[in-house]
């Protein structure tokens, strides 16, 4: 089973889903319309970029993930959050568990 979809444009490649019959093949639809159907993923994605180069949609932003520090910031914040939500009972028990009763090494 396969299916690629354009969300909002009603464009598809579907293979063996409910939508098409499960013969092996790669349907192309455009708004509910059968464009192609092809024995190869590589044709028919062919088709599905063709007819979406159509649409003239705007381009995709190209935002540059975020730098080392960033997310280096916001998993730093994450762990922080923890002595927020947990209570001090939550810290003993845990201290408990691995064996560190305030021995200094």
């Amino acid at each position: 089973m396969y299916r690629q979809t354009l969300t909002g444009h009603d464009l598809s490649v579907e293979e063996g889903t409910e939508n098409v019959p499960n013969d092996g093949f790669y349907y192309v639809f455009l708004q509910g319309v059968q464009k192609g159907r092809f024995r190869t993923l590589k044709l028919a994605i062919k088709t599905y970029e063709s007819l979406k180069n159509t649409l003239n949609l705007p381009p995709r932003s190209n935002t540059p993930p975020p730098p080392l520090a960033e997310i280096l910031r916001r998993e730093m914040e994450t762990q922080s959050n923890k002595s927020l939500i947990w209570e001090q009972e939550d810290f003993i028990r845990v201290q408990k568990s691995t064996g560190r009763r305030g021995r200094v090494r």
